[in-house]
């Protein structure tokens, strides 16, 4: 198994990023920020109140209109496409953008797949965790979700790089972080140490530059469009260090 060098990856994505910048920053910000924005406008007040607070009684929690979780839908439908994008832009320079966006909707379909065939399977144990013990299950569910983002770090790239199928695209990803897993592991905690400060940041600062122009709803507007642009700029650098991570595994 290869060996990863996360300096190497970072310094060709700083080059990467800087050459290609005119590039990658309308695909972000078209495909990855603005959708996520939107979906964000579209969780009901009420909703976002229970998010922040524990809560035991699933009947409880507020409902959610069917066209709201149709936009919602969508505009993850149309940020997971400019994330695969992007890992097509870092991974084959001088490719088009229309190209990539090619790429990126013809492998939308396999990400899915993957997705729902680790959902399942990881699905069952966790509920039947909770069942026995919520606090468990909720420990469960951060540890589960962390492990797979090491294991399946390199899936986009795998998917896009590749053209496989469902079940080889998951096990070409999942081999591929074997032999390097606590190195990739710091790696995601690191990037994700920083991309949550950096929300937290947008967030205040939006937010408060939203409210002192019109008031609460133009404050959390504002909150919601930082978070999205942030999480626009962390697609750009994630998707082009993960494809120079997936490139010296392939090596």
């Amino acid at each position: 198994m290869a060996s990863v060098s996360i300096g190497r990856a970072w310094t060709e994505t700083s080059a990467f990023v800087k050459r290609e910048a005119g590039l990658l920053f309308p695909v972000a910000l078209l495909f990855v920020s603005i959708p996520f924005a939107l979906m964000y406008q579209l969780i009901p007040a009420d909703v976002r109140q229970a998010m922040t607070m524990p809560r035991t009684d699933m009947a409880a929690l507020p409902e959610v209109s069917g066209g709201a979780l149709l936009g919602m839908m969508l505009a993850m439908m149309v940020a997971l496409t400019g994330g695969l994008a992007l890992s097509a832009l870092a991974l084959r320079p001088g490719i088009s953008v229309g190209e990539a966006l090619q790429r990126a909707a013809r492998s939308l379909p396999v990400l899915l797949g993957v997705g729902l065939c680790v959902g399942i399977v990881f699905l069952i144990p966790l509920t039947v965790i909770a069942f026995a013990s919520p606090a468990v299950g909720r420990l469960a569910a951060v540890f589960g979700a962390l492990f797979l983002s090491v294991r399946l770090l390199t899936l986009n790239a795998v998917i896009v790089d590749r053209d496989l199928g469902i079940v080889a695209s998951l096990k070409s990803a999942w081999a591929s972080s074997g032999g390097n897993f606590m190195r990739l592991a710091g790696f995601v905690f690191i990037l994700g140490g920083i991309t949550i400060f950096a929300q937290v940041v947008a967030q205040m600062l939006f937010g408060l530059a939203g409210f002192l122009i019109g008031g609460r709803e133009a404050g959390t507007a504002g909150a919601d469009l930082g978070t999205a642009l942030v999480l626009g700029i962390a697609q750009i650098y994630s998707s082009t260090m993960v494809a120079r991570i997936y490139r010296q595994l392939s090596d």
